[in-house]
C-alpha cells in the first residue's frame, strides 16, 4: 500500500485543524453543559411550582447537552491525538495491525487511528469485550386491559372521550 503524500497529509491536517477550531469554538461560546446548568438552576430556589413535564423537559435538555458535550470532547481528543501522530510521523498507520490506512478512509475520518478491519477495536479498548456479557433484551407480553381491571374502571369513571356531565337543562 502506498504512503501518504505531503499534499495529502497537508489537506488532512488542514481539515483536522478546522474541525478542532469549530469544536473549541463550541466550548468557548457555549461553555460546558455543567456551566450552563449552574447558570440556569441558580435562578430558582424550588421546583415545587413547576409542572412535572417542565421538570422532565429540563432534565432531558440537560442530559442531551451533556451527551453532545461528551461527544464533542471525545472527538476533540481524537483530533488532538491525530495531530500528535502527524508530528510523530505515525499518522495514517493502523494502531492494531500497523498497516497503512487508505487515504479515502482518512478523507472521511481524518482523526481515525484504525483501518476498516480494526475500526471496532477503538470500542474494545475501553473494556475487555471477551469478559463482558452482551446486553440482551427480553420481549414481554403487553399488559392487557383486563389484567389491570381497566375495563371496569372505564365503565365506572369514563375516559377522556366520554361526555362530561354538566348542569342539566330543563
Amino acid at each position: 500500500m502506498k504512503q501518504l503524500t505531503e499534499s495529502q497529509i497537508g489537506k488532512l491536517k488542514q481539515r483536522l485543524l478546522e474541525e478542532k477550531r469549530e469544536l473549541e469554538n463550541h466550548f468557548e461560546i457555549n461553555g460546558s453543559a455543567v456551566e450552563r446548568q449552574e447558570a440556569v438552576s441558580s435562578g430558582e430556589l424550588s421546583t415545587y411550582d413547576n409542572h412535572p413535564a417542565d421538570i422532565a423537559t429540563e432534565a432531558f435538555e440537560r442530559e442531551r447537552d451533556q451527551a453532545i458535550d461528551e461527544t464533542f470532547s471525545d472527538k476533540l481528543q481524537d483530533i488532538n491525538a491525530a495531530l500528535q501522530r502527524m508530528e510523530q510521523g505515525t499518522y495514517g498507520i493502523c494502531e492494531v495491525c500497523e498497516n497503512q490506512i487508505p487515504y479515502e478512509r482518512l478523507e472521511a475520518l481524518p482523526w481515525t487511528a484504525f483501518c476498516v478491519d480494526h475500526a471496532n477495536t477503538n470500542m474494545n479498548l475501553v473494556g475487555d469485550s471477551e469478559t463482558q456479557d452482551p446486553v440482551t433484551y427480553e420481549m414481554v407480553a403487553p399488559i392487557l386491559p383486563d389484567d389491570a381491571d381497566a375495563a371496569r374502571t372505564l365503565e365506572q369513571y369514563g375516559s377522556a372521550s366520554s361526555p362530561v356531565p354538566g348542569p342539566r337543562e330543563g
